[in-house]
């Protein structure tokens, strides 16, 4: 009988062939065509059934590698982090990247628990920066960088 030796990569594997079963189940309505005339189910679908491999590949060396248990979720970063992002994406038209991406770094920094202010703000400023510097005006990305400009 198969004894699972590692519970945390065996539930992986089961989410990772879940996504890519989803991949295939939402792909297949997409024409497939060829390696030479694809069409655009191509490569979503080849990527999904590349998901559900790793998949397989992972739950099988669940069963032969021991491993650590599950552990329960933690639900604190969860929160902070799915909460930056939702204000990420309501802030970002109103005060512009600048700001919006310091409001970000500020949020999901009290997913921890020892959150250093100073050291968050400070780290904050400069994300923003790069982030402006790469996407508005590297790739020329129409977004607002300062102020909804």
């Amino acid at each position: 009988m198969l004894r699972v030796k590692s519970p945390q990569d065996f539930g992986s594997a089961i989410v990772i062939m879940l996504i890519g079963v989803a991949g295939v189940y939402f792909g297949s309505d997409l024409t497939m065509g060829t390696a030479g005339r694809m069409g655009p189910g191509y490569f979503p679908r080849l990527l999904s059934w590349l998901i559900i491999a790793i998949g397989l590949f992972i739950g099988m060396k669940s069963l032969a590698v021991d491993g650590p248990e599950i552990q329960a979720p933690k639900f604190r970063p969860l929160f902070f982090v799915l909460l930056s992002i939702m204000i990420f994406g309501y802030m970002m038209k109103y005060v512009g990247l600048f700001i919006t991406a310091i409001v970000l770094v500020l949020i999901a920094a009290y997913a921890r628990r020892d959150v250093n202010l100073l050291e968050t703000i400070a780290f904050g400023i400069v994300l923003s920066l790069a982030t402006i510097g790469v996407f508005v005006y590297g790739l020329g990305q129409p977004l607002p960088a300062w102020w909804g400009y």
